[in-house]
């Protein structure tokens, strides 16, 4: 029996990884036990238990949720300045041209790695998403002042 830690990124198969192990140590191997500790900034310790009751799941409090601009924090963000909000809010265009032209060095980067970009307010909160698609950034979700 052996007991290991790995941290690793996505794709990794780690029942892959056990067998790979066992057969260079010339023993085989295999799981088990399999448990993620934490994806991304989420960690084991912080999530909150769920209790299977008679009408389903359900988490007891004390619980807080985790914000939308927390929840996709491993995306780059941009932090829209004075009228740009409202205008993103509205999902008028010529706010997501403006945009552009102001960030452009942040955007070129999110675009060569294919990431979509947070757009927050001042308090952080999400506005939208901005997505790269058919050769032109524009807003691919937007958010309620209360997310």
């Amino acid at each position: 029996f052996v007991k290991v830690t790995v941290s690793c990124g996505k794709g990794t198969y780690i029942r892959s990884l056990a067998r790979d192990i066992g057969n260079a140590l010339g023993v085989g191997a295999h799981l088990t036990e399999l448990r993620r500790t934490s994806t991304g900034s989420f960690l084991v310790d912080s999530a909150h238990p769920c209790v299977l009751e008679k009408e389903g799941w359900s988490i007891r409090p004390p619980f807080s949720w985790v914000s939308a601009s927390l929840a996709l924090s491993h995306l780059p963000v941009l932090l829209l300045l004075g009228i740009e909000e409202k205008q993103i809010r509205q999902g008028k265009i010529e706010a997501v041209s403006s945009l552009v032209k102001r960030c452009q060095v942040p955007l070129e980067n999110a675009q060569k790695q294919g990431q979509p970009v947070r757009l927050v307010d001042e308090k952080g909160d999400l506005v939208a998403i901005l997505v790269y698609e058919q050769n032109k950034w524009k807003i691919g979700r937007g958010f309620h002042s209360s997310c």
